[in-house]
């Protein structure tokens, strides 16, 4: 069963619902603070103590506390706390520690928790200052409202815009602003009062709320997008070499080696030793460039850059832990298929034939990038398939019993080639092309592909990072320059060896079959080999930079929400230093605006002026608390129906006794 409270009216036993409202005396410049309390009333107050000061003297104290202070410092402090943790989230990205750019992302060596904590400590300024900002907004309103009532203008709010104003300012709440913006749209549709203009003051603090709460709620949901796309990683951190000497980890040309051979053997000078006049020629060199591109030699090693456009040389072991700037030399190669336009098929008997039951009909003749290759002739076998150097002038293979480095002239120089494989033989049957690979199935022997190349050797700066994992690592090329024509015959010298030719097309058998490209894969092998078999070539030579790397637990961050954040912040803390500056200016040289920024942000000014008794003196006071005099028991408060001599029961505040 539900208890009901039965409110009896009780008899006022207090003076008037408002003993202490204040009447402007224009003529004078002053307020005069009457009431209709009775003297017998305001003897029975529970005031105990008298003011230290007369009514006079208060003003005049009051007209000396200016609001500058006040408005500067709590405008400082929140830009201040707000700007500060900020300017250090991006010292710690971008400044302490070491960072890379990745796409739309950024990778960098501070801690994500402090990151984040940092992050979050800006938010909860931002969220927890709209309030102060909207207090510094206040002294702004104040000097305006003393202005507008000195020049008695419709800029002064009414009653219930001051109760409206008085909420936006003490809640600084979205419930506020919103029952606020509400009651200024309907207006007083379902009153039959007279609807006034809404004060310029009540409008203006909406508005700064309402800025001021879109820019906290957007500061929020930007860093909760921070912090659900940020992540940690493991990051690989620079710092000094420890080492007394630099490592030998370059490469460069054996000089010595090359001026050796020209004196010990006069024939083996052009190829700087890599071929020698006896039955053996290539027994010297062959065997470490055979070893470097199977990984086993001691000291070379043939890598790819991470653009995936050079094989380049690089030692086979380094120290643990170290990243360091060197230079070497690279080969880079393109190639394209001309397998489609070198297919010469002919018509016989209305069939077309596109081969006999071994080779297809091939002929480059005139093909453009020109390589004259043609298949089905006699002397042409399965063993005998071309592959080599070619003219670029012409596109022909060379007729003469020359070595290739004898033949290039050029940096960059062509390669052509004709590869046959049955690891392309499809089961849609024979004459036909097998997905973009560039083969053409054909008689018994497999599929073909027509392959014309051009290879550059270059001199390369790069850069090894380790792997955060300590696995391996990556060699970025730093800068890349066209190698001069000897380096590119020297190089070109793996064509004479032979083993290119018998062992480089079974290394990327069935390429492109199942995504990728076999032309892409052909260069890229062709531009390991050349340069792998050039190995004995080259004699190391110190770094030109090196650091001491540690795997520390890093950070990424993307990019998009941290920028987006970082605005939004800027923007709440120029707008707080805005509204800062705005209120200095407005309230500058204006007295008073203390006392009434007090009465529109603290609401102890309007119950004191309710339930009194008001002493003149204390009105001047900047503390709602120091309004009140000593309160006895007699004091305490009645609230529920209270019943007027003369306008019938109501609702309200009554001083019972």
């Amino acid at each position: 069963m539900s208890h009901q409270v039965n409110y009896q009216p009780v008899p006022y036993s207090s003076p008037s619902p408002y003993p202490g409202r204040p009447d402007f005396n224009h003529a004078s410049q002053s307020y005069n603070y009457s009431t209709s309390t009775s003297a017998k009333d305001l003897t029975s107050a529970p005031s105990t103590s008298s003011p230290s000061l007369s009514p006079s003297e208060a003003r005049r104290e009051a007209e000396d506390q200016g609001s500058a202070l006040s408005i500067i410092l709590f405008s400082l402090a929140v830009f201040t706390a707000v700007v500060g943790p900020a300017v250090i989230l991006l010292a710690l990205i971008f400044g302490f520690n070491t960072f890379e750019r990745d796409g739309l992302a950024v990778n960098t060596s501070a801690d994500l928790q402090n990151l984040l904590t940092l992050s979050q400590i800006v938010t909860t300024v931002v969220s927890k200052s709209v309030s102060i900002i909207v207090g510094v907004h206040a002294y702004q309103l104040a000097a305006k409202w003393l202005k507008f009532s000195d020049r008695r203008s419709e800029g002064r709010p009414t009653p219930l815009q001051l109760g409206l104003l008085m909420s936006v300012l003490q809640s600084s709440s979205i419930v506020s602003w919103l029952q606020v913006r509400w009651h200024l749209l309907r207006g007083s549709k379902a009153s039959k009062r007279q609807v006034l203009k809404p004060s310029s003051i009540l409008t203006r603090a909406v508005t700064v709320l309402g800025l001021l709460l879109f820019l906290s709620y957007a500061v929020t949901g930007l860093d909760t997008w921070l912090h659900l796309s940020s992540k940690a990683i493991t990051i690989t951190r620079m710092s000094s070499y420890p080492g007394s000497t630099p490592p030998l980890y370059g490469k460069q040309l054996n000089e010595t080696q090359c001026e050796e051979n020209a004196k010990a053997d006069f024939a083996s000078a052009p190829t700087c030793g890599m071929e020698k006049s006896a039955d053996n020629p290539f027994g010297i060199s062959l065997p470490e460039g055979i070893q470097t591109l199977t990984n086993t030699s001691a000291k070379n090693l043939v890598v790819m850059t991470d653009d995936g456009k050079q094989s380049i040389l690089v030692p086979a072991s380094i120290e643990s832990n170290v990243a360091y700037d060197a230079t070497t030399f690279g080969v880079g190669s393109t190639c394209m298929s001309l397998t489609a336009e070198c297919l010469k098929p002919q018509v016989l008997g209305g069939y077309t034939i596109y081969g006999d039951n071994y080779f297809p009909y091939i002929n480059c003749a005139g093909v453009y990038p020109q390589a004259n290759i043609s298949l089905a002739y006699a002397g042409t076998t399965s063993s005998t398939l071309p592959f080599g150097f070619v003219y670029s002038n012409n596109g022909s293979f060379s007729t003469d019993a020359k070595p290739t480095y004898e033949m290039v002239t050029t940096n960059p120089f062509n390669i052509a080639a004709v590869i046959n494989s049955f690891a392309y033989v499809s089961n849609a049957g024979d004459d036909t092309f097998v997905n973009n690979t560039g083969f053409f199935t054909h008689g018994r022997t497999g599929a073909w592909n027509v392959l014309y190349c051009n290879s550059t050797v270059y001199d390369v700066n790069y850069r090894y990072l380790p792997a955060s994992d300590g696995t391996s690592g990556s060699y970025q090329a730093l800068s890349s320059s066209i190698s001069n024509i000897q380096m590119a015959t020297l190089v070109s010298i793996g064509l004479d060896i032979g083993f290119i030719q018998r062992n480089m097309p079974s290394r990327i058998e069935g390429a492109g079959l199942r995504g990728g490209s076999y032309t892409t894969a052909f260069a890229q092998e062709l531009s390991r080999e050349l340069i792998g078999l050039s190995a004995a070539l080259y004699e190391p030579v110190p770094v030109t930079a090196i650091a001491e790397t540690s795997v520390v637990l890093g950070s990424r961050v993307q990019l998009v929400p941290l920028a987006l954040y970082l605005a939004a912040v800027v923007i709440y803390a120029l707008t707080a230093l805005i509204v800062g500056i705005a209120a200095l200016i407005e309230a500058h040289s204006v007295k008073f605006v203390k006392l009434v920024h007090l009465r529109i942000t603290n609401s102890l000014p309007i119950v004191h002026a309710l339930f009194g008794p008001v002493d003149s003196s204390r009105t001047w006071k900047d503390d709602g608390v120091e309004m009140f005099s000593t309160e006895a028991e007699k004091d305490r408060l009645y609230v529920g129906p209270v019943r007027s001599q003369t306008e019938g029961d109501s609702f309200g505040f009554a001083r019972t006794g």
